[in-house]
C-alpha cells in the first residue's frame, strides 16, 4: 500500500465584507453595518455584513473558483470542483458534488477533498463555497431569534445575544504535494443528541477534533490556534466550549481563540456526521 501524499492549498480567493482577497480579511474595522440590500425595516434586527459592490451569488462563486484556480496554475476544465452551498446552485458550475450542510459544508467538502487527494484518487480539487446575505434566510434567523438585537456578536461571553450573518465566498484548490499550507488533519463526529442542537457536553465535536489531531499526528499541547465556529448564540457556544476544554484543558494564555462562524471557514475538525 502507498503511503499517504500530502495534501496543500495551492490557489485560494476570498470576499468577505471587510473586502477581496487574504490580505483584506486581517483588517481590523467592524464589518457590520445596517443592511441595505433588502428592506429590514420590519425586522427586529437590522445589521449583518455585506459587502459592496459585489455580483450575484453565481457571478462571484465564479469568480472566486477562477482566481483560486489561476493563482495554482490549475486548469479548471480538467480539474473536479465541489461546491459548498445552502442550497443546489440554479448555474451549473460542472462540479461533482453539492455540499447543503450548512454551516459545515465547506469544511466536509475540503475533508471530503483531502481524503480522495491523501489517497491517490485524485490529485487536484477545487474546493468552492458561498453565501450572500439575502431576504428569506435573514427573515428565518430574525424570527427565530438567533440574531443579535444590539449589533454585537460575543462569542464566549455570558452576555452573548445571538449571531449575525455575514457574506462569504471563497473558493481553494487542494493538491498533492507542497503548496502555501498543508491540510494535515481532518475529522468528523456526530452526537445523535438533537436534529438542531449540539450535546451539552459537546462529545461529537470533541470526538471530531481528536480525530483531526490523529490524522494529523499533532498532540493538543502543540496547538497554538483554534479557529473556532464560536455563533454567539446559548447553545451551541456552551457545547463548543466544552468540547474544546475537554481536548485542550481549561483556556490559558498558550492557547488562542478566534471566532469565524462563516459556512466558508475551514476548522481544525468538522462536527458533521460522515
Amino acid at each position: 500500500m502507498s503511503e499517504p501524499r500530502p495534501v496543500s492549498v495551492t490557489g485560494l480567493s476570498v470576499l468577505t465584507a471587510l473586502g477581496r482577497g487574504p490580505e483584506a480579511q486581517l483588517a481590523s474595522t467592524a464589518a457590520f453595518s445596517e443592511v441595505r440590500r433588502f428592506d429590514t425595516s420590519n425586522r427586529r434586527v437590522h445589521h449583518a455584513a455585506t459587502a459592496v459592490d459585489v455580483g450575484t451569488l453565481e457571478e462571484e462563486l465564479d469568480l472566486a473558483i477562477a482566481t483560486a484556480c489561476s493563482q495554482a496554475g490549475s486548469d479548471r476544465s480538467t480539474t473536479p470542483l465541489l461546491l459548498a452551498l445552502h442550497s443546489a446552485p440554479s448555474f451549473d458550475f460542472g462540479q461533482r458534488r453539492v455540499y447543503t450542510s450548512a454551516c459545515v459544508s465547506a469544511s466536509t467538502a475540503i475533508a471530503d477533498a483531502a481524503t480522495l487527494i491523501r489517497n491517490g484518487r485524485a490529485d487536484r480539487i477545487v474546493v468552492a463555497g458561498a453565501y450572500l446575505v439575502e431576504a428569506d434566510q435573514y427573515a428565518l434567523f430574525d424570527a427565530g431569534r438567533a440574531l443579535s438585537d444590539d449589533r454585537t456578536v460575543r462569542p464566549f461571553s455570558l452576555n452573548r445575544r445571538g449571531l449575525l450573518l455575514g457574506d462569504g465566498v471563497a473558493a481553494v484548490v487542494l493538491q498533492a504535494g507542497s503548496g502555501l499550507a498543508e491540510i494535515a488533519g481532518w475529522g468528523r463526529a456526530g452526537d445523535a443528541y438533537h436534529p438542531c442542537q449540539p450535546s451539552p457536553d459537546g462529545r461529537g465535536l470533541a470526538a471530531a477534533i481528536q480525530a483531526a489531531l490523529a490524522r494529523a499526528g499533532v498532540s493538543p499541547g502543540e496547538v497554538g490556534y483554534v479557529n473556532a465556529n464560536a455563533t454567539g448564540t446559548a447553545l451551541s457556544d456552551a457545547a463548543e466550549a466544552a468540547a474544546l476544554t475537554a481536548v485542550f484543558g481549561a483556556p490559558s494564555g498558550g492557547l488562542t481563540h478566534q471566532s469565524v462562524g462563516s459556512p466558508t471557514g475551514i476548522p481544525l475538525a468538522n462536527p458533521q456526521s460522515d
